[in-house]
């Protein structure tokens, strides 16, 4: 997790890691926070900030004025902006996540609002998010079924650092 306390450090930040991104579209993405303005909603506003509609991928909670942007699979864990490993959380539920990587049944039981969400990111930035899918999954998007073989790939690389770094599991 990359937190940012002040919009100042949050704008160093977008400067820093996702606006010299090759992917990076500046026509498009733009915003302060860690993924490109609207990329969650349907609400045109900017990261960080919601419209009606909006909940927590994790607690499924409606989302207050402002948000956090979870990684799913933590950055102090796994040092990746990658959009398809960022998600819209209450910023209460990302504090209690902490560098924290979510429990396999949360997983399934969440599936549903990973893949929406990931979907409401691709239709925005549809080619940064299909590379750097490709590159994590290791193959091209698969047509018209991606999410299922994504949405695998992600359980296996959160089983696998569960593992590997001996991480402690999170539910909320």
């Amino acid at each position: 997790m990359q937190p940012c306390e002040t919009p100042d450090q949050a704008a160093a930040y977008w400067r820093t890691h996702i606006a010299t991104h090759p992917y990076f579209n500046s026509e498009c993405e733009t915003g302060l926070g860690f993924v490109p303005e609207s990329s969650f909603g349907d609400d045109g506003c900017g990261s960080g900030t919601v419209g009606l509609g909006k909940r927590c991928v994790w607690s499924d909670e409606q989302l207050r004025a402002m948000y956090a942007v979870d990684h799913v699979i933590p950055f102090s864990l796994w040092h990746c902006d990658d959009l398809w490993n960022l998600l819209p959380s209450d910023a209460q539920v990302n504090g209690s996540k902490s560098d924290r990587l979510p429990e396999r049944g949360l997983m399934f039981e969440r599936k549903d609002a990973i893949v929406f969400y990931w979907d409401q990111v691709r239709q925005r930035h549809a080619r940064r998010f299909e590379h750097e899918l490709a590159e994590f999954t290791g193959s091209r998007l698969p047509g018209a079924n991606w999410e299922n073989g994504a949405f695998q790939r992600l359980i296996e690389a959160v089983e696998t650092t569960a593992i590997q770094r001996g991480t402690e599991r999170w539910r909320p």
